[in-house]
């Protein structure tokens, strides 16, 4: 089962300038798809369109999400008014980025239960699943009502990742979501979301340089490749750059060195 499916996507911030092209590309629902390539080649404009971020389809293409076998077609949803259009994004969508966002004027504690009461829960019951996360990422308890001015750059990136899947959601975006962390910290947290998407029955996509991670939590890793047209370089994904676990499972050393062929 499908949880979005592209076909003949163009996107553009201006018109007649795209940066992204897409022939046909189908997500599974339930999976953790790992999205790489070079800077400036489409990632963050793919995220930014499947997350109503920003709306840069072309009248042209299609774009559909699915849930409870029900089909959403972007072309309607982005007509929404901006309150209904935020309505959806809070229903099923939950955002990480390498710039944590969070909100100093709150503390800790604040900051990830907010969300979570946007969405119904009281307090008590936000602040008990914020816990849990908090105990799961190695922050101490009694940090929930610290000022987030206390905590370094790695505790701020784990706090935002607490506070993106403290809440319902159908499909979490991460940007670069383990940027500041080293290495033990990141399989951490890749790990943790990995749980929680099982236990949500969601899906998650994740921005990377970072092979090694898609590699080990990847159930699909799509590549992005440069489109040249005269001195333009654009962003494009390609069926013969969409892997399946399977791809990398028996040889991840060739695997990668393959990745690495197409990125250069």
């Amino acid at each position: 089962m499908n949880i979005f499916s592209l076909q003949n996507i163009e996107a553009a911030y201006k018109q007649n300038k795209p940066v992204l092209f897409i022939d046909n590309l189908q997500i599974k629902k339930g999976k953790m798809v790992f999205l790489l390539g070079k800077s400036g080649i489409g990632k963050s404009t793919f995220l930014e369109l499947l997350g109503l971020m920003n709306n840069t389809i072309r009248l042209n293409s299609s774009l559909n999400f699915y849930n409870n076998n029900k089909a959403y077609d972007y072309r309607k949803v982005w007509k929404y008014n901006s309150t209904r259009l935020a309505q959806f994004r809070n229903q099923f969508f939950s955002f990480i980025f390498q710039n944590e966002n969070l909100m100093e004027n709150f503390t800790a504690g604040e900051n990830i239960c907010f969300t979570q009461m946007m969405q119904g829960k009281t307090f008590a019951e936000a602040k008990n699943i914020s816990l849990a996360l908090m105990e799961k990422m190695e922050i101490e308890h009694d940090k929930f009502n610290a000022k987030i001015s206390e905590f370094s750059g790695g505790q701020k990136q784990r706090l935002s990742f607490i506070r993106a899947i403290a809440v319902d959601y159908k499909v979490l975006f991460g940007d670069e979501p383990t940027g500041n962390l080293d290495g033990q910290n990141a399989n951490n947290l890749m790990q943790v979301l990995k749980d929680d998407m099982q236990t949500k029955d969601a899906s998650a996509l994740i921005v990377s340089h970072q092979i090694e991670l898609a590699l080990e939590f990847a159930d699909q890793v799509i590549l992005f490749s440069e489109k040249k047209d005269g001195n333009r370089v654009y962003g494009e994904i390609k069926a013969e750059n969409i892997f399946e676990k399977q791809f990398w499972a028996a040889d991840k050393v060739q695997f990668k060195q393959q990745v690495k062929s197409i990125l250069q």
